[in-house]
């Protein structure tokens, strides 16, 4: 089943367009499963409460405070624990505007990390009824702030020096003890 722009399963307690975005929060009900299902544009997800396992080509459990980016028509299906789940969901009104305008690349696949502090701001801002301006910037900068984390997994910055130190010197015998101690 592919769900349209914005459609979400559980019950919708808050939805907002801006300029840029369309967000809405999701309550689901405690030990509730959603049938296998995807959404025919990527998007962010944010856990900001409770914790719920996911189903596609792999089993993955999602806990409160992580964040997901899925790919368009990305199937999956969630079974909540317990506790249930509070999840924010944040679309691109127009993704290959955005990126292309934004110079970034998102992510091929499923992506999964701890939430930055950018979503939080963006969540208190729709808890406490922020004009759609703010909440837009509010989006735009979580949006990028994670997409960019997404994108640097694997190639940070102290590991780029260390693979130019030993490229710079591919003779020299540099132990790990001599690495760590350099960077």
């Amino acid at each position: 089943m592919n769900l349209k722009e914005n459609q979400y399963f559980g019950i919708t307690t808050e939805s907002l367009r801006t300029e840029n975005f369309t967000i809405s929060m999701t309550n689901h009900s405690a030990n509730s499963t959603i049938s296998l299902h995807a959404h025919n544009k990527p998007y962010l997800c944010l856990l900001a409460y409770g914790s719920y396992k996911e189903e596609s080509n792999i089993i993955d459990v999602i806990s409160q405070g992580e964040v997901l980016y899925r790919v368009a028509n990305y199937e999956h299906s969630n079974s909540f624990s317990n506790k249930g789940g509070l999840c924010l969901n944040i679309e691109m009104n127009d993704y290959e505007q955005f990126i292309t305008l934004n110079e970034l690349h998102l992510p091929n696949k499923l992506s999964k990390q701890k939430a930055v502090i950018e979503l939080y701001k963006l969540l208190y801002g729709l808890k406490h009824g922020l004009p759609n301006d703010i909440i837009n910037i509010y989006c735009y900068e979580s949006m990028i702030a994670v997409i960019n984390i997404f994108n640097s997994k694997g190639d940070l910055n102290w590991v780029k020096k260390v693979k130019e130190r030993i490229n710079d010197n591919p003779l020299e015998t540099i132990s790990l003890d001599k690495l760590s101690i350099e960077f």
